[in-house]
């Protein structure tokens, strides 16, 4: 194992592959923080927060089957590259629209559409692309590390965001944010994918999208995505528990701001240093996965989503900041585990023939469940409040844990990254 982690970090392909996704990833913390903060100080309005983010969830419904197709049959270096320089773009946009003093909820709301409908084909692309860079035997690390680093830099974009909004306002920070997607696309053009799909392959994935007479054979390829899963009962249960999982988490990008606002009370600015918290934390989960040798992935699971429910639940008991925070904290350390381990036995129990479907129906399914959340999230913290919303939020995760048991099938397998 230890000489498979050498011949990784050798691998000049995946190491761009991990800058490239680091500068993805600063922007996403960036703009993340940015856009909560811009529609709060626009509207004041949880519940124009919690439609906002709805919104930006609707083109994970609209596209992610499409994305995770083309992802299996187009060049995946192209798409990262298009869809980075197109990020920047429209951040580089909000920026203009904040300078002139003519940004509204309703531009906000526009803009941030078009920009995740294009991000709705990144994930799958980046996904089958770090599969076709390493091998199977080094994907656990692969996503380990690439999750450790992404969360390093989350970790210094939020705190940056939070910081840089205070001292230079919103045009210079939305600046920064465009800057680093646009150098995750310059750097990408430099990958050298070894991409597992022939060049009669790639071909035709382009045809089936421009040739009308090739759209049935294209949505015919949707299909057979849509049939692997469901027939999958590993694939499919993974799938449902992740996506539950994120239902639940969506509520606390609106639950959140506001519990500062009426449990801690402080300064709704300070979201980024509280998220900063949780990004330390996901990255010492992802070198904990790393380093651990975990041979009941189901256990290791269950537990992990147990003690994420109760971090929750007794955030909404606490009023102390540091205390908050430390739970906070301790939840995303747990929500990692579960999700490194749930991530990494998606991708390995695909065929890789499939990978980019599977993953495609995976943000199809997650899309849908995070829409309602989003929508039903600004309500429960309008008439519930931040504090009763985090209180069921803990009570689901516990409900979770138990649903997981008896939805994935009961098998060992390692997920590890270390034997030693």
């Amino acid at each position: 194992m230890n000489f498979e982690k050498k011949m990784l970090l050798r691998n000049r392909s995946f190491k761009t592959l991990l800058i490239t996704d680091a500068f993805s990833k600063f922007a996403d913390s960036m703009d993340n923080v940015i856009v909560t903060l811009l529609v709060i100080n626009l509207t004041g309005s949880s519940t124009s927060t919690g439609i906002l983010l709805a919104i930006t969830t609707l083109p994970g419904i609209l596209f992610s089957l499409i994305g995770g197709t083309l992802s299996d049959v187009q060049n995946n270096k192209k798409i990262i590259t298009i869809v980075t320089m197109i990020q920047s773009a429209l951040i580089l946009l909000i920026a203009v629209f904040v300078r002139i003093n003519r940004l509204n909820f309703a531009i906000l709301c526009i803009v941030l559409f078009v920009l995740e409908s294009f991000s709705r084909m990144y994930s799958p692309a980046f996904t089958k692309a770090t599969v076709d860079t390493v091998s199977k035997e080094n994907y656990q690390q692969a996503i380990s590390t690439i999750t450790t680093i992404g969360s390093l830099v989350q970790m210094f974009g939020n705190a940056l965001c939070s910081t840089l909004v205070s001292f230079i306002g919103y045009t210079y920070t939305l600046l920064v944010n465009a800057i680093s997607y646009f150098c995750a696309s310059i750097l990408s053009t430099k990958l050298n994918i070894k991409s597992q799909n022939s060049i009669e392959n790639v071909k035709n994935g382009v045809e089936s999208v421009i040739n009308s007479s090739k759209i049935k054979e294209f949505l015919s390829e949707i299909w057979s995505g849509i049939r692997y899963v469901t027939d999958n009962r590993r694939v499919f249960g993974v799938i449902l528990t992740i996506s539950s999982i994120n239902f639940i988490l969506a509520w606390f990008d609106v639950a959140l701001p506001f519990l500062l606002i009426e449990s801690l009370n402080i300064p709704v600015e300070s979201l980024g240093y509280i998220k900063t918290v949780s990004t330390v934390m996901f990255v010492i989960a992802g070198v904990f996965v790393t380093k651990k040798e975990i041979n009941n992935y189901r256990k290791a699971v269950s537990i992990s989503i147990a003690f994420l429910g109760t971090a929750v639940f007794a955030m909404s008991l606490i009023k102390n900041v540091f205390v908050s925070s430390a739970l906070w904290g301790s939840a995303a350390f747990f929500r990692t585990i579960a999700s490194l381990i749930l991530m990494t036995q998606l991708t390995t129990s695909a065929d890789d023939s499939m990978i980019g479907r599977v993953m495609g129906v995976f943000m199809f399914v997650t899309s849908i469940l995070m829409l309602v959340s989003r929508l039903l999230s600004g309500y429960l913290v309008s008439y519930l409040g931040a504090p009763n919303t985090f209180k069921i939020a803990g009570c689901l995760f516990l409900g979770l844990t138990f649903c997981y048991l008896k939805v994935v099938p009961n098998k060992q397998t390692l997920v590890g990254g270390s034997n030693g």
